[in-house]
């Protein structure tokens, strides 16, 4: 029964870490694409226009 319980725990584990896994790099996709996104604007608002 222990062993059985450790066994589909182990299983369990991997599975969580897999999607935790994902779950990182989408975010980490989409926390990239807002600081792509926002850049440019960032920018222009700093940016001193040429004399």
């Amino acid at each position: 029964m222990i062993d059985d319980f450790s066994s589909k725990w182990d299983d369990r584990r991997n599975e969580l870490t897999e999607q935790l896994t994902q779950m990182h790099a989408m975010g980490q996709t989409v926390a990239d694409g807002f600081e792509s996104v926002d850049s440019e604007p960032a920018r222009a608002l700093t940016e001193t226009p040429p004399s």
